[in-house]
Parts: structure tokens; sequence; C-alpha cells
């Protein structure tokens, strides 16, 4: 009885430690992202990541859409004219960049590096719940600790913070759609996310095809509801616009030629770059296979889904989303490290688990190694961050082989 009581009083004590370690990381790890922050923002040519020349030092995407913003709202058509920073988004996005034309430019580039970084440090707390059981703050420690080593090591995450991007906002918007929001509010963020870039709507014809009707109406509905508000506003700035920029004039033409096109990552990029192939038969071909990819992603991410490989679903079809985009840049594939969490749910001894990290390390390794993301750009028609991604594929397939887990919210059972 009183060994028992000994163990008991043991284990509370071993427990008291270890909330008291995960809060002083968790205390750390908050300092360092904010430090990191403010190094990338206020003395970039400090960068601790590796791609210290690979980016720029400037963000100019972002810089672009303050003054496009800016322009807006004086009554401009934020499409007209279109050129290499030009403004690529639907309309609906043009809400999401509206606060920070209010702010002087650096701070802007500061609160929109901040929310950022948080939104993949999110993420990441996210994909463990979904993986693992655990105390929560214990879980907040790894994740912040986990964006802090994509913030320093992994490329992608590099070009999106140097450019000032949208890529881990949106990750955000959809892995909580997916993985945590239930019932009637589900939909509403993949709608906005759709409304903000077009690609995250291939989760819409996900649920189509799994018969959920309910998140696929919600999220179409938000995404005209958004798109909606934001032509009100911006009347010159209609959808119309947006579609003849990508479908009917040479807005897409300009991004798809010369250099850009040698960092597209995308399926009809890939075709692009074959020198065999014109560029109206490139594009339909790269269409063709783009919409054959859409259909298997979508497929796989069912097959995954009842197994309850949730985390792995989610990288599918967000690796699907970006594959078929007609232009996907570096700063697209910030979601490759919740591959981490693939091997995770099916295993590393299995060949999805091991495919998934041998993956992980394409989109990372070729560029510790080469210090430049673009020295090495064209290998057969594709680029080291299409072929991880098409590897990625074939790990989705694999996993639908394994046999499947059970999960019940954001905790493993």
């Amino acid at each position: 009885m009183a060994t028992a009581v000994v163990a008991q009083a043991d284990s509370r004590d071993a427990a008291k430690w270890r909330a008291q370690a995960a809060l002083v990381a968790v205390v750390a790890g908050v300092c360092v992202l904010c430090l990191l922050t403010w190094v990338i923002v206020y003395d970039p040519q400090a960068r601790p990541w590796i791609l210290n020349r690979g980016y720029p030092l400037v963000p100019f995407d972002l810089l672009a859409r303050y003054w496009q913003i800016d322009k807006a709202r004086t009554g401009t058509n934020i499409y007209v004219p279109f050129g290499p920073e030009g403004f690529s988004y639907p309309p609906g996005a043009m809400i999401l960049f509206l606060p920070i034309s209010y702010m002087p430019l650096l701070k802007s580039f500061a609160v929109w590096t901040q929310l950022s970084v948080w939104s993949l440090a999110a993420t990441y707390l996210v994909a463990l719940r979904a993986t693992r059981k655990g105390p929560w703050l214990e879980h907040i420690a790894i994740a912040i600790w986990a964006c802090m080593v994509t913030v320093v090591l992994f490329p992608p995450m590099d070009s999106m913070l140097s450019w000032g991007q949208t890529s881990t906002i949106l990750l955000l918007l959809v892995t909580l759609d997916l993985l945590v929001v239930r019932d009637r509010a589900q939909g509403v963020l993949v709608g906005v996310a759709t409304a903000l870039k077009l690609f995250p709507g291939v989760i819409i014809l996900f649920w189509l095809w799994r018969k959920q009707w309910r998140p696929a109406i919600t999220a179409a509905l938000t995404f005209v509801v958004v798109t909606a508000v934001a032509w009100g506003v911006w009347p010159q700035s209609s959808p119309w616009s947006y579609l003849k920029l990508g479908f009917a004039g040479s807005g897409i033409d300009v991004l798809e030629a010369g250099r850009y096109n040698t960092w597209n990552s995308s399926i009809t990029g890939s075709f692009l770059r074959l020198p065999v192939l014109s560029h109206s038969a490139a594009v339909a071909l790269g269409s063709l296979a783009s919409c054959a990819v859409a259909i298997l992603g979508v497929w796989v991410a069912l097959r995954l889904d009842r197994k309850g490989f949730r985390v792995t679903t989610l990288v599918i079809l967000v690796c699907t989303s970006v594959l078929v985009s007609p232009l996907t840049w570096d700063h697209y594939f910030t979601f490759a490290p919740l591959l981490i969490f693939v091997v995770m749910e099916v295993g590393f001894s299995t060949a999805a688990g091991k495919l998934a990290a041998v993956s992980l390390a394409c989109f990372t390794f070729p560029w510790v190694a080469y210090h430049d993301a673009y020295t090495h750009s064209n290998l057969g028609g594709g680029n080291p961050l299409f072929i991880a991604a098409l590897l990625v594929m074939v790990s989705g397939l694999l996993a639908a082989e394994v046999p499947g887990r059970r999960y019940s919210g954001l905790t493993a059972t």
C-alpha cells in the first residue's frame, strides 16, 4: 500500500515537472519566434536561414499588394496594368490585404510576418493533436519549436517569408476546416481560403465526391459571399476582370514566359518547359494532366479518409491543389513539413512512411546543398519541388493500402 502511494506521488511530481518544463519551452519558443520575426523584418541581412542569397531581402510581393490595395481604394482596377508583381489573386483577397494598407509599410511587414509564422505554428498544433494524444501545453511547445526549425531550415518557408506571401495563412484555414470544424460551420474556412486563392477549391470537390453536401455548399456560398463583398467595395476590380486576366488576356502569359516559368512547379509549368511542345500544346496537355491529377488526388484522399488517416488526407488534398494550379511557386510548398505527421500516421516502417520521408528530404536538401533555389531548377522538364510533390502523391497512394486507424476530433483513439 505504501509503495503504491509513493509511486502515485512520484507520478504526480513527474507530471508537474513535465508541465513546468513545457511551460518554459513555450515561453522560450515564443521569444525565439518573435526574435526571428524581428530579424526578418528589421535586419534581413542577418537572417539566420541557409538561403540568405536565394530569396530577396525586400518583400516585393507584399510591397506590391500594399500599393495595389492603396490604389484600389481610390477606384483603380487592381488588375490593370498587370506585370510580374501584378495582383494575381481573386477579388476576395483584397479584403485580406486591406488592413495592412492602413499601416506604415515596415509595420505591415512585421504584422504580416508574425501572422504567417504563427499560422504555421497553429497548423502544426492541430496536426499534432490529430495524430497523438498528450497534454496541450507539451503539444504547444512542440508546435512552436517545430515552427522555429521550419523558419530556419525549410526553403519554401524562407521563400514565403521573404516575399511576404499567404501560404501558411491558407494552410491554417484549410487545416482547421478539415481537422477541427464540424457541423454547420464546416466549409466556411475553406470557402474563405478559396476566395483568397482559388486552388483550395479542390477540397470542395472532395466533399462533393464524398457526398458531404453541407460543407461543400457552405464553402461555395462563403466563396460567393466573400467575392460579392469585395466586388461591392471595389466594383472596378470585378470578378470578370480577374477571369479575363487568367483566361482571356495576357496576364498569365507574363508569368509563363522566360525565367518565371523556370520556377513554376505546377504540372502545366513542367509541360511548358518541354522544348518539343508549342505553348498552346503545352497548355492544353498541362490542363488535361492537371484535371487527371485533380481526380486522382481527390480519389486517393477519399480512400485515406475512410482509413482514418486525416492528416495524410489533408496533405494529399493540399498537394493536389498545388500541383494543378497553373502557377506554383516555391512558397506554395510550405505544407510539406506536415509529411512528418504523415509518417506518424502511417508508420515509418511502411513503404508510404518511408517515401513520405524521402519526399520531405527532396523538398529540403537540394537547397541545403546548393545554397540557391534557382541553380538547379530544371531536371527533366520538372524541378526538385515538382518531383518531390509527385513523390508525395505516390506516398498517398501507398498509404491508402495501409491498415487504417480511427481518430475522433483532435485526439487519436
